[in-house]
């Protein structure tokens, strides 16, 4: 492991929350080496240019937006926090308060992924001098770890921020942290990767920083895999054969770094990962993904870039104070904005404007209320928890108001109880009306699109073991087609049919990692369009990409464990890039970039659903009867 340095630096937790009217302990932190002193002039110049652009990007709650002017979050904050911990750069943040904004903001517990994005705040959290064990009332390091113990990610590169956050805290040896290293290691594939460059950058620093040896078999095999991938330019892609970038190739660097080696020994045609880095480089400071595109994350790419060039990687700080004992509501309401996507707030504006006062959604705003509409819009509202910001009307006494009658179809029945769910309401009790139990006694009619949302309102009714949740669950996994999609009918495949099976099977509890479902992002791979990063519905009725096929594609990603903003194609496009160029000034999202369509609000809630990290249904009721 890497040796630490002896600088230790005491915080007065007191001070610094004072606003909070919190008292906390002082922190003990040890920084992770510090910026290395002898790198080249280019390469130092290029440090204290990223630094000072992610100082730009801090606002006056102190916290740091994904950009210069862009509202602040707590993902960001938590990275810049880590790459100015390490710089020396804190005590320049000086238009707020840095750790007052994190513990004012941690994740919440809606984010998808939520034990990796607790993981990346605790580092954030002990690089900014937090004592993770009690920051306002709250012991992260226990919130983490009970999370931890309810299960493992398929998504590797979120997993690998379990065993970050734990070794951020002092304890890369505890069971939770060793017990997802061992899951990372089962799961490590064939050829020596976590599927792609990225995740298996992030995964060669959570092991090395609880303990693994550089020279281990599985690092050993991993380091072969980069070796495979590594571009002729010097730099790596996401996936091999894809462009270089910068995301990628940061946590490459580092990862090169903590095994103890050299990025300038890793050279293809007199180009290293680090020339590469900072070939994109503005004059700004920001590091870009792309020569010609800034991409999704000038925080991440900037700061995580400095810590890159600096020589470091993750964690870059370890807390070293006393673990606080006297924590015990760990059940604590944590409440903060979804992450920041670019295009996501815009999206949710749009949704928020087509409601009336009547509490319905329209179309379009100043178009009538819609029942489906209604429902489609309280599950986008409830994912990106913006439900109190439909503040028009009543969504929940618009649904409850305009239930359904018997003549409903079977599909639009799951649409409604999912939606209801998602509102906050009881769907055994609607005026009367069991519509769990008429959800349990609706008759699929064998088109599996309309089939996917009766199993979404099971499951959204806590209904997922119901006898017709498990009878659609096994004709779902018999009727698969042999290229790994689904199509309207059996035996056919198009993009939206399977886009929202994989939801509803993940969501009622087929393992991500399964067979049926990584045959189904096989099969979606198979149909991206590479020179958008879009998707079509992929047969006679829709053959250009568009919003819908590619929101609901986004979702099985999502679903699937991966990350849709690593689904680059050759031409550098993700779904997410797609997405943004059917987005229109109001925020809502075209069918295609020059034509409405006729799904502006369905259209639009799938998007941000999907671009939230999110897949349907999107709340489960916990209640029974």
């Amino acid at each position: 492991m890497r040796e630490k340095s002896p600088i230790v630096l005491f915080w007065s937790m007191a001070l610094i929350l004072a606003s909070l009217a919190t008292s906390v302990a002082a922190a003990e932190v040890t920084l992770e080496g510090g910026i290395n002193g002898s790198l080249g002039d280019d390469v130092s110049s290029g440090v204290a240019r990223a630094i000072d652009y992610v100082l730009s990007c801090q606002n006056d709650d102190g916290g740091f937006g994904n950009g210069i002017g862009k509202p602040s979050d707590q993902r960001e904050t938590s990275e810049a926090a880590m790459a100015l911990a390490l710089a020396g750069g804190l005590d320049r943040a000086t238009k707020g308060d840095v750790l007052g904004y994190l513990a004012a903001n941690p994740p919440s517990t809606n984010l998808s992924n939520y034990a990796g994005n607790l993981g990346r705040y605790m580092m954030g959290v002990v690089a900014a001098g937090g004592n993770p064990y009690d920051l306002g009332g709250v012991n992260y390091v226990e919130l983490l770890k009970a999370e931890a113990r309810k299960g493992h990610n398929s998504n590797f590169f979120s997993e690998a921020y379990v065993p970050l956050g734990l070794a951020a805290a002092g304890e890369p040896d505890c069971i939770e942290a060793q017990g997802s290293i061992a899951y990372l290691k089962e799961k490590q594939g064939t050829g020596g990767n976590w599927v792609g460059v990225d995740a298996t950058g992030l995964v060669i620093c959570a092991m090395i920083a609880c303990g693994e040896d550089p020279s281990s078999e599985s690092i050993q095999r991993a380091v072969s895999w980069f070796e495979l991938v590594q571009n002729e330019d010097g730099g790596f892609p996401a996936d091999h054969g894809g462009a270089s970038n910068s995301n990628s190739e940061i946590l490459a660097i580092m990862a090169i770094y903590a095994l103890g080696e050299d990025p300038a020994t890793w050279a293809k045609n007199g180009q290293t990962p680090v020339d590469h880095l900072l070939s994109l480089q503005k004059d700004n400071g920001q590091i870009w993904w792309l020569p010609d595109n800034e991409g999704f994350f000038p925080i991440q790419c900037t700061a995580f870039g400095a810590i890159a060039l600096g020589g470091e990687w993750l964690p870059t700080a370890v807390y070293e104070g006393e673990a606080s004992s006297n924590i015990t509501d760990l059940n604590l309401k944590i409440m903060s904005a979804s992450q920041s996507v670019p295009g996501l707030e815009e999206g949710l504006g749009y949704i928020l404007s087509c409601q009336n006062p009547d509490g319905g959604f329209a179309e379009q705003p100043g178009g009538e209320s819609d029942l489906k509409l209604s429902a489609d819009a309280a599950v986008a509202l409830a994912q990106t928890d913006s439900l109190d910001r439909a503040s028009k009307g009543d969504l929940l006494g618009y649904l409850v108001a305009n239930a359904p009658d018997e003549s409903v179809s079977s599909g639009n029945l799951g649409r409604y109880v999912m939606g209801l769910v998602a509102a906050g309401g009881r769907p055994y009790d609607v005026n009367g009306v069991d519509y769990v139990e008429r959800l349990r006694n609706a008759k699929p009619i064998n088109q599996l699109f309309a089939d996917s949302l009766i199993l979404m309102g099971l499951t959204a009714a806590g209904e997922a073991d119901s006898a017709l949740a498990q009878a659609l669950i096994t004709t779902f996994s018999n009727g698969q087609a042999a290229n790994g999609g689904w199509g309207w009918s059996p035996g056919g495949s198009d993009v939206d049919t399977t886009g929202m099976v994989v939801s509803a099977l993940v969501s009622s509890g087929t393992d991500p990692g399964s067979e049926l479902i990584q045959g189904a992002l096989t099969y979606l791979h198979s149909m991206q369009d590479d020179a958008t990063g879009g998707f079509s519905m992929g047969n006679g009725m829709s053959s250009d990409p568009n919003t819908n096929s590619c929101g609901l594609a986004i979702m099985a990603i999502n679903a699937g464990g991966q990350n849709a903003s690593d689904w680059v194609t050759s031409s550098g496009r993700s779904p997410l890039d797609f997405m943004l160029t059917c987005q229109q000034n109001s925020g809502v999202f075209w069918w295609k970039p020059d034509a409405a369509g006729s799904f502006l609000l369905e259209g639009t809630a799938y998007g941000v659903i999907g671009m939230d990290g999110g897949w349907m249904p999107s709340v489960v009721y916990k209640g029974r009867g």
